[in-house]
């Protein structure tokens, strides 16, 4: 059986292919590529707090929600309820927040967007 190099290493697990779109630079993605890579970090960080107070507390925390809470970070809100530079602001305290920096692994350019610096 045979197997191009980028079934074989997303088989294997090595390569998640295609690589998620919080990987690339804000500016090199459309406004639905924002509006995806934007959502997927959000819900990699609530995961990330959710798994934290269960491991802290040792006890079963209830997963968040629809609706925004009184104690969530304000980059957990929904993309409608933010102003432009909020979004890419959110964007990158996130990929921050998990070393996540954005247009340094060597992918394709996602389409549309700015062109490099």
């Amino acid at each position: 059986m045979h197997f191009d190099l980028l079934e074989f290493l997303e088989r294997v697990g090595i390569v998640k292919y295609p690589p998620p779109l919080h990987v690339y630079k804000w500016k090199d993605l459309t406004v639905e590529e924002r509006k995806v890579a934007l959502k997927g970090i959000q819900d990699i960080n609530k995961e990330h707090v959710h798994e934290a107070l269960e491991a802290k507390t040792g006890g079963i925390h209830a997963k968040y929600g629809k609706g925004r809470k009184k104690d969530e970070p304000k980059e957990w809100r929904a993309w409608t309820k933010m102003y432009e530079w909020e979004r890419q602001d959110a964007f990158e305290k996130l990929n921050v927040c998990f070393n996540l920096t954005p247009g340094q692994h060597g992918l394709r350019q996602p389409t549309g967007g700015e062109e490099g610096p």
